[in-house]
């Protein structure tokens, strides 16, 4: 009788689990997670309200617990008891299902990132950078699991090193760690690249270092070797690679004066500072009879050479020295001076499930928004060349979705922008609707988005003219290499940098070619970043490509810089077949007109002139580690010659290759 009983109840009890499989097989999906950079399609159960349960037997579960040392201990129908770092983390069981645990709940618990899109079903777990030290010799990336397979790359571009890790999270609250006499400046910022987490360290100096993986055996940790060379002169951002010709090279004896303080041992032949930065400076122009043919080249004028000025040793004249720069840079802002629209109104309406914010200009505008990193949920919207002409700065409002709304005039002068500031209450989703050509509504919802479904920036414009594209003319993009956080080249030892120079002969060009009857697209007109501050080096070069899109012409225009002091002269580089020719006009012009040093064309894939669809050449219009040639570089007479050549060398392209457009010159 006992066995017939004990037989019912082992019938009944494998029935029970038979028909539990089933119900549950139905309950479960597939889901594709990417845990510690190995991607896994296990089935899973996903609760009514989203939440992601994983099975505790299998890969997944075994791959986090390796990687983060953790060890299950016990579990039942109530919890699961893990044990890590030698103490024990409770985890309540949600489903009283001893095979199933919560993956955030778990991914908590091992100190790990974690994501789940519901929609798509798709999950990330991956190592979270616990702290980043920088020392003297050594970068050392710190983490709380198990992260020596990352995927590591560095790039370097002079005074900024860019490491990237692939499957390694870094969160906004990361430690940093640095000896007081390191100069660097680090930024930190992770995405989710298709269901891939990329992590990217910039670290900015004021030195040359080369980053180099050290080898050292340490899963929960990555070193780095950091090679520093001294004070750096030259920075780029634009022109990543600085090429020299050979007869450029120092010999040996120059190799051992490169390495003194050239600052140090500088004696000034003239000890009168205010003689030093005099607008009226003696400028000699000497007729110079050389074998270039004359006739062959139309531009060709004559030499010029500018009497030695010794620096300003005092820091008075420096001050003046810098203070006339900038006069010279704000004087030729002045040209580039054009009407404004106006921001006339916001109207702002609350609804239950969202926000709707409509922003009402005089014109048709352009804009950029940008979101700020969590936990900081500020949405900010910059309307550019545009006034502000709000009497209400504020807007406190009754709102799930926001707290308040701002506006400011955010950036003086024609280029200047106005700002508008949505203190949102979480990182919400939003949606813009074009209403008009003054107008636009962005719209703001209730639904939170997780870190990994953040779209971090963008731009737009309500119409065409608003880009300053016509599209009946001929369109010249001029891109003043450099600009805002990025100086470019710099030459210490007379105080000029490569973004301010770039940027008053763009202007010059940009007024010539507007005079000749050519619609101009400036990248910049102002000392900023195109994309936004702070931007990784191809987001910013992308917003330049980006800027000239409708252009039929693209023109970058930067100053070189080399390691020996005694280079000089022009270049003009290309990279598509069809930049080569514009390349040649415009070299031509430059030499013809200046009379300096023919460094001649060469084929470079510089990324805004490789990346641009239309002809596009990169312009390096002198040395500025070259003092006599930067100081030269810095003459407003000067600057309009070389401004003139370029403008001539277009016009002279156009004329042979467009001519289907010339009919609308002035």
């Amino acid at each position: 009788m006992f066995s017939k009983i004990k037989v019912f109840l082992i019938i009944q009890l494998s029935l029970f689990i038979l028909f539990t499989s089933i119900s549950k097989a139905d309950e479960l999906s597939t889901v594709e997670i990417n845990c510690f950079g190995q991607k896994f399609k296990e089935p899973a159960t996903i609760s009514d309200s989203g939440k992601l349960y994983i099975s505790i037997n299998l890969q997944v579960f075994k791959t986090i617990c390796k990687n983060t040392y953790t060890e299950l201990r016990s579990f039942s129908k109530k919890e699961f008891k893990l044990s890590r770092n030698d103490s024990i983390a409770v985890i309540e069981n949600d489903i009283s299902d001893e095979t199933f645990i919560s993956a955030y709940d778990l991914a908590e618990a091992c100190s790990c990132f974690y994501s789940f899109e519901p929609e798509s079903e798709k999950c990330i777990i991956a190592p979270q950078l616990s702290s980043i030290e920088i020392k003297e010799n050594e970068v050392i990336i710190k983490s709380g699991g198990n992260i020596s397979k990352s995927d590591i790359k560095t790039k370097r571009s002079v005074l900024t090193n860019v490491i990237t890790l692939k499957n390694t999270y870094s969160p906004n609250n990361i430690k940093i760690i640095k000896d007081d006499n390191i100069p660097d400046t680090i930024n930190v910022s992770s995405k989710n690249v298709d269901n891939d987490i990329i992590t990217e360290i910039r670290i900015d100096s004021t030195q040359n270092v080369v980053l180099k993986k050290n080898e050292r055996p340490n899963e929960n940790s990555i070193f780095i070797v950091a090679e520093r060379t001294g004070n750096a002169k030259i920075t780029s951002r634009n022109n990543p690679v600085i090429k020299e010709n050979k007869q450029d090279t120092p010999n040996k004896d120059n190799k051992k004066d490169n390495k003194k303080d050239n600052k140090n041992n500088y004696t000034p032949k003239n000890n009168d500072d205010d003689d030093l930065i005099s607008k009226d400076k003696e400028k000699i122009e000497q007729t110079t009879q050389d074998d270039r043919d004359k006739t062959k080249n139309p531009y060709y004028t004559s030499s010029i050479r500018v009497a030695t000025i010794p620096i300003p040793k005092t820091t008075e004249g420096r001050r003046k020295a810098i203070s006339l720069q900038k006069e010279q840079a704000d004087e030729a802002i002045k040209i580039s001076m054009h009407n404004q629209i106006s921001l006339d109104s916001l109207d702002i309406d609350t609804f239950p499930d969202r926000l709707e914010l409509k922003i009402n200009t005089s014109d048709a505008f352009s804009y950029k928004w940008l979101r700020m990193k969590i936990p900081d949920n500020r949405f900010i919207i910059d309307i550019q060349a545009c006034k502000m002409n709000l009497k209400q700065k504020e807007y406190p409002l009754i709102s799930t979705i926001a707290d308040k709304v701002r506006s400011a005039q955010f950036e003086p002068g024609p280029d200047g922008a106005s700002r508008i500031v949505v203190d949102l209450k979480k990182p919400s989703r939003f949606d813009i609707v074009k209403n008009s050509n003054t107008s636009v509504t962005f719209k703001f919802y209730s639904t939170e988005l997780s870190p990994s479904m953040l779209v971090m920036s963008g731009y737009g414009y309500t119409d065409k003219k608003a880009i300053q594209y016509d599209p009946d003319g001929v369109n010249i993009c001029i891109d003043p290499g450099h600009g805002g956080g990025d100086f470019g080249a710099v030459n210490n030892r007379v105080d000029l940098a490569e973004k301010n120079l770039t940027l008053s002969i763009s202007l010059k060009v940009a007024d010539l070619l507007r005079k000749k009857g050519f619609n101009v697209i400036m990248t910049r007109e102002t000392d900023k970043d195109v994309s936004y501050k702070g931007s990784p080096d191809n987001e910013e070069l992308g917003a330049r490509v980006n800027a000239g899109k409708n252009a039929d012409v693209f023109v970058s225009i930067h100053i070189n810089a080399a390691v020996n002091t005694k280079a000089n002269g022009i270049s003009t580089h290309w990279y598509k077949a069809v930049d080569k020719e514009l390349a040649k006009n415009i070299q031509f012009a430059l030499i013809g007109k200046t009379g300096r040093t023919d460094r001649g064309i060469s084929q470079d894939n510089f990324f805004v002139v490789a990346k641009s669809k239309m002809p596009a050449v990169l312009l390096e219009l002198g040395f500025i580690s070259n003092d006599d040639e930067a100081k030269l570089l810095n003459e407003n007479f000067y600057q309009q010659k070389i401004a003139e050549a370029i403008v001539d060398g277009i016009d002279v392209y156009v004329g042979q290759n467009m001519k289907n457009k010339i009919k609308i010159k002035k």
